[in-house]
């Protein structure tokens, strides 16, 4: 009898226990922690929400319905976390969640909290715990890829914060000890990639083509900035090749290429007049090109192959070609060929416009095709161009003697067919 009261007193204490005890996961490890009872009132209904999408294993759902019904379950608990969470709160709803989106919101809440025992360090290695949880996301990232961003802005937003200075690159990121290493996770990580130099707290440098432009240049019409860059050229020593060289990029880049800006893109556009209709990639290098003062013919430049185009532009130089189909090394290794300035670059055989190499940093600009459908410039490292092809062609323009002595002497260049 003695023996069945105590086995009967440790069978209701286990049970008093168990319905105490919530499971959640952290990293991959399966724990329990009785949580429930310390979360405020009004988030405690989000975390048994997400615990119970996690037992319905969101990630391994194959079906694209099912797939967008939970994504906006997970958009509904976003909604309903509550402004005046407690940092409690908030770690827990991270170390359960296996939503970007939540947990990124998360995080952007703890960041904004001046107060409570998580140090900027803790939170870091929470964040990280959370990227490794999440290496298989492709069914997410396929579903709403557009939410990659929100994960990494608590990161991001490190950057404005003293103690760890400005984040300039992916590698001064990787400084922090932060797992970012995309290329071992089975992942889409182009867009994150990508959303990261998005984000608001992130400064990619060179924002928009209107930076280059003189404050002078916004009194003239287009035409009129022509003209001055005809009678400047023709005044030029034509013996100085550095003055050339100068002139040349200052003429392209700072005065011609960005009255382009937020003109539309079309396959067969055409157009001679900057934000009048539409321009193809391979009609705004030409017009762009011919409207410097380059003698050659816009139409049968522009419907060259790349390759063409960059031997037509190279005269007796040699074409860079590069073949890589990591987009990152890719990067890396133009930046390794080429000098500062600016250039032209070919992709594949279906895409054209110009790289520019300045103060380490590398930026496409082009009618772009692939994303927003106009003229603009983007840091190479988020460009849809760089992450798309895996070959480039290039040939340097500002510091290419063949092509500035055309210029300078009004040479008609030959078009490579």
């Amino acid at each position: 009898m003695r023996v069945l009261l105590l086995l009967i007193v440790l069978f209701l204490t286990l049970e008093r226990l168990s319905a105490q005890m919530i499971p959640f996961k952290v990293g991959v490890d399966q724990c329990m922690c009785p949580i429930e009872d310390k979360l405020t009132e009004r988030n405690k209904s989000v975390y048994s929400k997400l615990l119970r999408l996690n037992r319905a294993n969101y990630f391994e759902s194959k079906d694209s319905l099912l797939l967008k019904e939970y994504i906006k379950e997970y958009e509904a608990c976003i909604d309903s976390l509550s402004v005046e969470s407690s940092r409690f709160d908030l770690i827990e709803i991270i170390k359960v969640s296996h939503c970007p989106l939540i947990m990124a919101n998360a995080f952007v809440a703890l960041k904004n909290m001046n107060h409570g025992i998580y140090s900027d360090a803790e939170i870091i290695e929470l964040l990280n715990l959370h990227i490794k949880k999440n290496e298989s996301i492709a069914n997410f990232d396929q579903g709403c890829g557009k939410h990659s961003k929100f994960l990494f802005e608590y990161m991001i937003s490190l950057g404005d914060r003293p103690n760890f200075g400005d984040l300039n690159s992916l590698s001064e990121v990787k400084k922090y000890h932060l797992d970012i290493d995309l290329s071992e996770m089975k992942v889409a990580k182009h867009h994150y990639l990508k959303y990261i130099f998005d984000s608001k707290y992130y400064n990619t440098g060179i924002n928009a083509l209107a930076e280059f432009q003189p404050k002078e240049d916004k009194e003239f019409t287009y035409q009129q900035i022509k003209s001055s860059i005809i009678s400047a050229k023709n005044s030029l020593p034509k013996v100085e090749l550095d003055s050339v060289s100068a002139l040349f990029e200052f003429s392209l880049l700072h005065r011609i290429i960005p009255q382009w800006e937020g003109t539309l893109w079309s396959f067969e556009g055409h157009t001679s007049i900057p934000k009048k209709g539409y321009i193809a990639c391979g009609y705004f290098v030409s017009t762009t090109l011919q409207d410097v003062g380059i003698k050659l013919n816009r139409y049968k430049l522009a419907q060259q192959l790349p390759i063409n185009e960059a031997r037509s532009l190279a005269f007796d130089q040699q074409v860079i070609t590069i073949t890589e189909f990591d987009y990152l090394e890719r990067i890396k290794k133009i930046k390794e060929h080429i000098s500062d300035g600016i250039h032209f670059i070919g992709f594949d055989e279906q895409h054209v416009g110009y790289v520019l190499k300045q103060r380490g940093q590398l930026y496409i600009i082009h009618s772009n095709n692939l994303g927003e459908g106009k003229v603009m410039i983007e840091n190479a490292e988020y460009s849809d161009a760089f992450y798309g092809y895996a070959e480039v062609h290039i040939v340097e323009l500002s510091n290419n003697q063949k092509l500035l002595e055309a210029w300078i002497n009004g040479n008609e260049i030959k078009i490579v067919m």
